[in-house]
């Protein structure tokens, strides 16, 4: 067996490049590209410094093994995170009309989940839905203490401590799983803030790279490691896409750094003292950074602005709670570290729970719009929860034997039709429209959305769940249905360029057309709505001349939207029963000089290009005038 290794002050100083990077990306992304892979070297070094330090252990039978590993991961983690929690809530709770989301994140946050709440509600880790949680920085620990659930079995079942061939057990068994893991973040949809980047599932190859390099006896030499330590900020500094497969390249010269000898600038003190202190900054830095968002909007307050609070909280928190509740903790027998934590946990679980029950009358931002609708109505009938269960992406939303059946209703009132609307996550933002559609004239309505993927699928690109879905509605449909297409067509990095996919789609939905012609069945395709470049909906506060600072020009727009839907007009007239309806002109009409997400003060989106309830649902009216216009449907029939 190697002998155990003492302490790495080099390692420390790693957390502090790690912290620093994920900071000065998040506070403006231009300062490094790629700061955001800091999370991927901490998932790095949390394998590595949890590995030594169960190496190091004396022989403990599992129960004291799982009590003491529990016992230290408590007061490590705990204390920080209820502080940083029960704070931030009621900030978010004291400045925003609408705290509802970044409080049922916090609460996540206290049980370890928060990475799979963000995901169950359908936030991108890149685009602006999580731009103003106060809590989106606790999914990679939701990843870590989901980690910390199973590797101390691991460690036992290899006999790390107790058999001499342990750690070549424990090496074998990692380097299986984290094939694995590779293997699922390459299946995984969402590398660019989906499952693949979220869950531990992706994410376990880079914990366990961590664990190898501590396994793996070396003899450390300076040079290869001042080489990573290059390509490491190398990576982060290039202009990349963000992508959890960008960290495929900062993952090995992580290992290499802590494999080798770059100890001397590492464990300089200025570096140790940021990387003592990286876990309290990390927690704290993205309530700052939301806050300064939510109060006073994107670039209203300059770096040191938002950098010196973050750092003030950071440091206070680990001086006054992290560093002594630690120590005092260890001081006392283990049960105390359970007790500390579990009542933490809970008095702030607590707190959060009636915040997010009571109305703050006075939010700081005021009463910034009219309203804030819901991104989704409920169905009416069966009243489900569209996002939890008709978005199935087979990562983390399941199709289940009951799905189907509850995104589906049975036309009423004398209508023989129903309306099968299938896409990606902008055909589940047409929700509102088919609700409203439903209760207006009784047409069925079916609605289950696959997110990140079109229906038809692209070439080359494959969905059982969704083939599984459609073969079912082959079974039901009748003549006179409507399948209604809606997908994603322009990019959202305010390029607002097509999608390169659009082209080869549209010849997919051609030979859907003729698929269905047999059956009586016509396709609408829903042309692409706006598309607007702004952080959250709150930087769209209305200003004295009626204009918001998100507005867009309409003839920007136009020149992109128009021939793509030239190209859709194309394919409808080669197609008898296909049709293009225009969901651009009601949303934006030709009269007006300029785009707006804000209708009369009310939000019509919920971000850059997906519409909220309101918005979907006042396109009912056009879209029923056109499949009047259309022969597809006959008002009072």
């Amino acid at each position: 067996m190697t002998p155990p290794r003492t302490y790495r002050p080099d390692v420390d100083g790693l957390r502090a490049v790690a912290v620093v990077a994920v900071i000065l990306n998040h506070l403006d992304h231009r300062l490094l590209p790629g700061g955001y892979l800091g999370v991927d070297i901490f998932f790095v070094i949390s394998g590595f410094v949890i590995t030594v330090s169960l190496r190091q252990r004396p022989d403990e039978r599992l129960g004291q093994l799982l009590t003491g590993f529990f016992a230290r991961r408590f007061r490590r983690l705990v204390p920080a995170l209820a502080l940083c929690v029960a704070v931030s809530g009621l900030a978010v709770w004291g400045i925003a009309p609408n705290p509802r989301e970044s409080l049922e994140i916090g609460l996540a946050a206290l049980v370890g989940v928060s990475n799979v709440s963000l995901l169950w509600n359908a936030q991108d880790y890149f685009g602006t839905s999580t731009a103003r949680n106060f809590f989106t920085q606790t999914w990679s620990l939701g990843v870590e203490e989901q980690f910390y659930l199973l590797f101390p079995f691991l460690v036992w079942t290899a006999g790390l401590s107790r058999l001499s061939r342990g750690p070549l057990r424990l090496f074998i068994i990692c380097v299986v799983l984290s094939a694995l893991s590779v293997v699922a973040v390459l299946r995984m949809p969402g590398w660019d803030g989906g499952a693949a980047y979220y869950l531990v599932f992706g994410r376990f190859w880079e914990l366990g790279c961590g664990v190898l390099a501590a396994l793996v006896p070396v003899k450390r030499r300076s040079v290869p490691a001042w080489v990573a330590l290059a390509v490491m900020i190398a990576v982060m500094a290039l202009p990349l896409p963000p992508s959890v497969l960008i960290g495929f390249l900062i993952v090995p010269p992580t290992v290499v750094v802590i494999m080798g000898d770059a100890s001397k600038p590492l464990a300089w003190p200025a570096f140790v003292g940021v990387g003592r202190m990286s876990y309290s900054l990390y927690l704290w830095h993205w309530p700052v950074i939301a806050g300064c968002l939510l109060a006073f909007g994107r670039f209203h307050l300059d770096i040191p602005a938002r950098l010196v609070p973050m750092l003030l909280l950071g440091t206070a928190s680990y001086f006054l709670v992290e560093r002594p509740a630690r120590a005092r903790l260890a001081a006392l027998p283990r049960q105390w570290s359970f007790v500390t934590a579990f009542g933490s946990l809970a008095l702030t679980a607590g707190l959060l729970a009636g915040l997010n029950t009571w109305t703050n009358p006075w939010p700081a931002m005021g009463r910034v719009f009219a309203d804030i609708p819901a991104d989704f109505p409920p169905f009416p009938i069966t009243l489900v929860d569209h996002m939890k269960e008709c978005a199935v992406d087979g990562s983390y939303r399941f199709a289940r034997p009951t799905t189907f059946d509850r995104c589906t209703l049975a036309p009423y009132a004398g209508a023989r039709n129903t309306v099968w609307a299938m896409g990606d996550s902008h055909a589940g933002a047409l929700q509102g429209m088919l609700v409203a559609l439903y209760r207006q004239t009784g047409l069925g309505i079916h609605l289950i959305e696959t997110p990140a993927m079109p229906f038809p699928a692209p070439p080359g690109l494959d969905y059982p769940d969704r083939n599984a879905f459609f073969a079912t509605t082959l079974t039901r449909i009748e003549p006179g249905d409507i399948v209604l297409l809606a997908r994603v067509f322009m990019s959202k990095d305010g390029t607002m360029a097509p999608l390169p996919d659009v082209v080869p789609w549209i010849a997919e939905v051609e030979a859907l057309a003729t698929r269905l012609r047999p059956l009586g069945a016509q396709i609408v395709v829903a042309g692409p709505p706006p598309i607007f470049h702004f952080d959250t909906i709150y930087d769209c506060a209305r200003r004295p001349d009626g204009t918001t600072p998100c507005d867009v020009d309409r003839a920007r727009l136009a020149a992109v939207i128009d021939p793509m839907m030239a190209a859709l007009e194309a394919a409808a007239r080669r197609q008898p029963n296909l049709h293009v309806f225009d969901d651009f002109t009601p949303l934006c009409p030709a009269e007006r000089r300029a785009c707006s997400p804000i209708e009369d003060n009310i939000p019509q989106f919920c971000d850059r290009d997906h519409l909220n309830a309101a918005g979907s649902a006042s396109l009912a009216p056009a879209f029923v005038t056109f499949m009047a216009g259309a022969g597809l449907f006959r008002p009072g029939h």
